[in-house]
């Protein structure tokens, strides 16, 4: 794709099958969106996506105060299989989750897993809010496929049910664990999955069930004591770099 030609054009995933000469009518949110925010008008081009049908350019044929029609006219781009990377996280105070699921969309995540640990302290989540930021962020950095956000469960079934097929990268805190960039578990993996503590980290029992599976592999993500959204983002950013 050439990004230079579409840099200033606004992206919309919609959740429909995209082909040639598709027609789409967007929500009354959408809608506002492209018409009252961006001030788009009829002619004007804006993008679609989605992980199924890729990104397109469409034209708007029509707006009105409740809704908008775009028909498709031309693909631009397919959707790509992005290598796995899990977030596997103890909830936090919403604007605290809502600020680093975002940031994690933008640094690469495909799934995230939030879990119910011995110390966590939030034990609701509201995954439609959520999902409403991912699309946001998604839209924004240019990212086709959306990322998921897995339902609440227990850390115990968590790891009962991952470690029958995948390795976990965990960061532990006061532990003399290698550091999270040398370990090249994030470059050799096809999948990538890291679990982060919650306020007050983990329990001394699960850190002892984490350090005594060797389908785990306990980080050091230095001296000091990271928030939680600040360590997923250090991870993420981790991932990042080793992928470069």
């Amino acid at each position: 794709m050439n990004k230079a030609l579409y840099i200033n054009t606004p992206r919309v995933y919609v959740d429909k099958t995209l082909n040639n000469d598709s027609k789409i009518v967007l929500d009354k949110e959408q809608s506002h969106y492209l018409i009252k925010v961006m001030r788009r008008t009829k002619g004007d081009l804006i993008r679609l996506f989605n992980g199924n049908s890729g990104e397109w350019c469409a034209e708007i044929l029509n707006e009105s105060k409740s809704d908008c029609e775009v028909v498709c006219t031309k693909k631009i781009r397919s959707a790509q299989q992005e290598k796995a990377v899990h977030v596997i996280f103890s909830p936090v105070r919403k604007n605290r989750v809502a600020d680093f699921i975002v940031k994690g969309v933008e640094l690469g995540a495909t799934e995230f897993h939030p879990v119910i640990t011995e110390h966590t302290q939030v034990h609701n989540l509201n995954i439609k809010r959520l999902n409403k930021l991912i699309i946001e962020a998604a839209e924004q950095s240019e990212r086709i496929i959306l990322p998921i956000i897995h339902p609440l469960i227990a850390l115990d079934e968590l790891l009962t049910n991952w470690l029958q097929t995948n390795k976990l990268i965990a960061c532990i805190e006061r532990q003399d664990n290698i550091p999270a960039l040398s370990s090249n578990h994030l470059s050799a993996l096809d999948d990538i999955a890291f679990i982060v503590g919650p306020e007050g980290g983990f329990s001394d029992r699960e850190k002892e069930q984490m350090r005594s599976n060797d389908r785990i592999l306990p980080v050091s993500i230095g001296e000091d004591i990271l928030r939680v959204e600040t360590a997923i983002i250090f991870m993420l950013s981790c991932i990042k770099f080793m992928k470069l």
